[in-house]
């Protein structure tokens, strides 16, 4: 319905939000018609064009109708509109419902905006909180035009141009709000779902071949230096073809001089023939160089990847030696794996020798040739100064036309150097650009890799999920075994960990199932398990539900932080931080927290049953159970149900 438009109104946001009452799941909206009203007027207070007549609401529930006596007033009908761009602040609200883009809206358009809307809820007189979301998020990809066109047949190219338009238009409404829970919001802007392919999400396979490209990139671009050194590119030809001309019209201006002695003649030309070898030598020099720089990179990153694989291999064995189990099969396992790590340990610190002593013999080779640039480059010197010796003595010397063909001469030799220097600094650059990307893949490959390292090495793996399921009797319990192999999988993925609690928040059981479970995973041991309560939010768009004001409870793995007293909530809690970015970093910003609930939803938090004792809550109890199920530094994987969080996640 409409609403779900008006909600993006910041006032409207901040009366609902702000509100005291309790929140239905269903029917968010349990507020006096006169409130909004005040509100809606206050908002259209500055346009002389709207009066508060033009909108009512019917039975207590934010509907929005016109009267009888303008439904088939065009004039009326873009009076709603006006409301609505007022609070929507953006002028695309005419644009979505003129859907033949004829400039006006007729009552068909009208009539069919306002089937569109309410077709996003079954029961258009309850707007819920997806409602909601769903009619925002429609916006934002589209798909509102879509349906739109579905009442009104137009041509798939008006319905292209209008959603191209419409997207371009599209701005982000924002709010402030704040909850009875003690948290404070700020504004952001409604999420796309687009994940666009990045090295973080790329599998081994994709990374190994983006290498092979890039690799290849690479080489063209040192191909490019050597030939800038090697003066072979077109404009370096160009500047020298000019250079050979005007170097041939000095000697020939010599030549023809009868001022300039013919021992001067012949010093210049030894000296001009000196230098231009000098400087060919100079070029080949500083081409090794910059080749042997590149070899250098590439090598310092193999150094670089086999120290992340022994730092790798000495955690694991590290892990695996601290590990006891007393299944049998569990401790084979380790010990098989713990031998296998040391052999692979062996071999790596073996080739990690070889590398860096490649490396040093690189550097040493590098170091030589830029010694001997240095005594070139002086001897060069040399040769300038006896140049700038000599010509000072031509011109002493020699006719007009001499001085003429000298200083077209020294032009062309200036704007060759400028040239060639420009050509170098561009293949450079390219170079440099090119080998960063390199360097980059190279650095997604060693995180893929140590990764791969610690999950082949580790007790807690996909492998032998099965066998520790079975061993700690979680089949039993209730614990759907896919989610408790996603858990240990992206658990074995984190770093630093402080200690070896793992909270499992199994989503696909029931609200009233004890769906949290709290592990040792030192001594392989279920410490307990209880309910757990969700959101009124969203659960199933992991991004929407990590901005602010989602009340959705948040996926993937979190850690418990600080227990602290929540003066607005009247409760203790524990903070809880969300250690995957763009799925639950902004936990500590939402206010996420844990605590006891005696309802059905939390506003995001993760709401645990109180202990009672003779019928009321027992708050020393309570506590002393939210610590033991909650340890500070456990942590905690709430298991998503949204299946784009594998895609957005890099524990997986």
């Amino acid at each position: 319905m409409i609403i779900n438009f008006l909600l993006q109104s910041e006032a409207l946001r901040k009366l609902i939000f702000n509100h005291n009452s309790d929140i239905n799941e269903d029917n968010i909206f349990s507020y006096s018609s006169s409130e909004l009203e005040r509100l809606l007027k206050e908002a259209i207070d500055d346009n002389p064009n709207i009066y508060s007549s033009d909108i009512i609401f019917d039975n207590d529930k934010f509907s929005l109708f016109q009267f009888s006596n303008t439904s088939q007033d065009t004039s009326g009908n873009e009076t709603i509109l006006n409301v609505l761009n007022d609070l929507l602040e953006v002028d695309d609200v005419q644009k979505i419902v003129d859907v033949d883009a004829d400039g006006t809206l007729s009552t068909e358009e009208i009539d069919n905006f306002y089937k569109t809307m309410k077709s996003f809820d079954e029961n258009p007189d309850d707007i819920s909180m997806n409602d909601i979301y769903s009619a925002i998020q429609s916006i934002n990809n589209g798909e509102f035009r879509n349906i739109l066109s579905d009442f009104k047949s137009i041509s798939d190219a008006q319905t292209n141009d209008l959603q191209t338009e419409n997207i371009a238009n599209q701005q982000g409404q924002s709010y402030s709000s704040s909850n009875n829970n003690g948290y404070t919001n700020s504004a952001n802007n409604i999420p796309t779902n687009s994940n666009p392919q990045t090295l973080d999400n790329m599998s081994l396979e994709e990374l190994e071949a983006q290498k092979t490209q890039q690799e290849s990139a690479v080489q063209t671009a040192q191909q490019k230096l050597q030939a800038a050194y090697s003066g072979e590119t077109e404009a370096i030809q160009t500047a020298q073809s000019d250079y050979d001309e005007k170097k041939q019209a000095y000697e020939d201006a010599l030549s023809n001089d009868e001022n300039i002695p013919d021992e001067l003649l012949s010093e210049q030309q030894s000296n001009l023939s000196a230098i231009e070898n000098q400087k060919t030598v100079i070029s080949g020099i500083e081409s090794n160089i910059s080749s042997k720089e590149s070899e250098i990179t590439s090598q310092k990153t193999t150094v670089s990847a086999d120290e992340a694989n022994i730092n790798s291999l000495e955690a694991s064995i590290s892990k695996l030696e601290a590990q006891t189990s007393e299944d049998e099969s569990i401790q084979a396992d380790i010990a098989s794996k713990l031998a296998a790590a040391k052999d692979r340990l062996e071999t790596a610190k073996a080739k990690l020798t070889n590398d860096k002593n490649t490396l040093s013999r690189l550097e040493q080779e590098k170091a030589t040739f830029e010694t001997d640039l240095e005594t070139k480059k002086t001897e060069l010197t040399n040769l300038e100064t006896q140049k700038e010796e000599i010509e000072a003595k031509i011109l002493a010397n020699c006719n007009e036309a001499t001085k003429l063909a000298l200083e077209g001469f020294k032009q062309a030799e200036t704007n060759l150097e400028t040239v060639k220097t420009n050509e170098i600094e561009a293949a450079k650059t390219e170079q440099t650009n090119a080998q960063t990307k390199l360097d980059e893949i190279n650095a997604a490959i060693e995180t893929k890799k140590a990764k791969e390292t610690k999950r082949e090495f580790s007790v807690f793996d996909i492998n032998n999920a099965q066998e520790l399921y079975e061993a700690m009797g979680l089949d039993e319990k209730g614990l759907n075994f896919e989610v408790f192999a996603s858990a240990l999988e992206g658990y074995n993925n984190l770093e630093n960990r402080e200690n070896d609690y793992l909270g499992i928040f199994d989503t696909t059981q029931g609200d009233n199932a004890n769906r949290y479970y709290l592990l040792d995973l030192s001594t392989f041991e279920l410490i307990g398990q209880c309910q757990l309560k969700v959101g009124s939010g969203n659960m199933d768009d992991v991004t929407r539900a990590n901005q602010e004001g989602s009340h959705a409870t948040l996926s993937g793995f979190e850690k418990v932080g600080n227990e602290y007293y929540s003066s607005s909530m009247e409760k203790n809690a524990l903070r809880l931080i969300g250690l995957e970015e763009g799925i639950n970093d902004n936990a500590l910003e939402k206010g996420t927290v844990v605590h006891y609930t005696t309802g059905n939803h939390t506003w995001g938090c993760k709401g645990f049953p109180p202990i009672k004792t003779n019928g009321k809550i027992d708050l020393d109890a309570t506590y002393e159970y939210m610590r033991k199920m909650f340890p500070t530094g456990a942590i905690i994987y709430t298991h998503p149900t949204d299946e784009d969080y594998w895609e957005l996640s890099e524990l997986y």
